[in-house]
This record gives structure tokens, C-alpha cells and sequence, in this order.
């Protein structure tokens, strides 16, 4: 069984910093944030989706990138045990796929560019505002009776 850690893990290889992620840590905005936050230019991740997780499984990897400037790379199972289905693929710091292997085995390639990682983080405003956090959530009570309308499809 899988639990989770106490904290995050990141290796570099030249000037490139490199954060680990396990599968449904990418799920999760605030792991990404946190690796980025302690210098990450690239997030590694691999993972498995199950058939009809296309769309979240794309939707996920390119968030990560484009919320933290950062590339994001993605290994895919593939097949068996449970019919998985790939995707691997690298994301750019904009959140654009930039190398892809889809429903099969292979390998994505692609340049990484730490400066390009800086550029966006410069440009991209959403980096330079991020708070650790929303800070407290206050409630000014309830709406009355018929304030609130729900229509059916």
C-alpha cells in the first residue's frame, strides 16, 4: 500500500532542478506549488489512468505546469493490470503538450529550457501573487427563502 510522505524530494542535474511525484500527488494543485515554491524547473510524474481519464489526466498535468511556470513530465502505464491508458507526454511552463507518446509504449522527448521556466514566472502575474494561502473564510450568514433559484435541464 501507498502512504503518503512527510515531505517533498528533488534532485538537479545541471542548472535543472527536478521534484518527484507519485501518481495521485499530481491530483493535487498544492503538491506541484510546493516543489515549484522550493525551486523545481521540471516535475516529474508517473501515474496511471484508467479508460475515460483522458480528459482529467491531460486537464491535470497541464494545470500543474501553467499554475507554477514550470514543465511538467508525465510517464504513462500502459495495459495491464488494468487496462491504463499512457499518455505519456511533456507539458511546457504555459501548460501547452510539447512532446506526447498516447496509448502505447514509448518515450516523450523534449528540450527543457530553465530560462523559459523564468520568463514565465516573470511574466505570468498569477506566480508573482501566489499567496501560501486564501487566509480565513468568513460567513455573513444565510440567504432567505427563494434567494437562490435551481432550474433542472
Amino acid at each position: 500500500m501507498f502512504a503518503p510522505g512527510a515531505g517533498g524530494f528533488s534532485f538537479r542535474v545541471g542548472a535543472v532542478e527536478f521534484a518527484l511525484s507519485v501518481c495521485y500527488d499530481a491530483n493535487f494543485p498544492e503538491h506541484a506549488a510546493a516543489a515549484a515554491a522550493a525551486g523545481a524547473t521540471v516535475y516529474l510524474n508517473s501515474g496511471a489512468y484508467f479508460p475515460g481519464g483522458k480528459r482529467r489526466r491531460d486537464l491535470h498535468l497541464a494545470a500543474r505546469a501553467l499554475d507554477n511556470g514550470m514543465y511538467v513530465v508525465y510517464s504513462g502505464l500502459v495495459g495491464a493490470p488494468s487496462d491504463f491508458i499512457g499518455g505519456s507526454a511533456v507539458f511546457d511552463p504555459l501548460g501547452r503538450r510539447i512532446a506526447r507518446v498516447d496509448g502505447r509504449e514509448g518515450v516523450a522527448i523534449a528540450d527543457i529550457d530553465p530560462a523559459l521556466v523564468a520568463d514565465v514566472r516573470r511574466d505570468q502575474r498569477m506566480w508573482a501573487d501566489r499567496r501560501d494561502g486564501p487566509g480565513a473564510f468568513e460567513r455573513s450568514g444565510e440567504l432567505g427563502p427563494g434567494a437562490v433559484r435551481t432550474t433542472r435541464a
